[in-house]
């Protein structure tokens, strides 16, 4: 069923746009957006909604997507291997301080994820600054 656009748009999916006030076809969950049906249609069926206890029950558009990485063929000097050394020491040293302040979260979720990330930005602001 269309609702009239709150917002002006364009579709992800085909590049239709809209404007405030055009009738567009709205899905929440499967998240699905366009003027087109026919292409609403396809999105929806295409978009199934995670049900792998995923992050606040959304599934990243992202997540499944592969992608090609490339390392440059460069020769990289000691004190960068060094550097990185101290970066993994901190993730490692974030990741126990995360299981230690919360046992029960899985270490395999965004949320632990995001947890750890900004306790080793932390980490480092610290190790960083003046001494007092």
């Amino acid at each position: 069923m269309p609702i009239d656009a709150r917002y002006k748009g364009t579709c992800q999916h085909c590049g239709e746009t809209w404007a405030v006030g055009d009738k567009i076809f709205y899905s929440k969950e499967p998240k699905a957006t366009c003027s087109k049906e026919d292409c609403f249609e396809t999105q929806k069926s295409k978009n199934i909604p995670a049900s792998n206890g995923s992050f606040n029950g959304r599934q990243s558009s992202y997540q499944n997507k592969t992608i090609t990485t490339v390392c440059p063929d460069v020769e990289v000097p000691v004190n960068y291997t060094e550097s990185m050394e101290k970066v993994v020491q901190g993730i490692a040293a974030a990741h126990k301080a995360v299981k230690a302040l919360y046992p029960d979260l899985d270490e395999n979720t965004h949320t632990f994820g995001q947890i750890r990330s900004k306790l080793v930005d932390q980490l480092f602001t610290v190790l960083s600054s003046p001494k007092i």
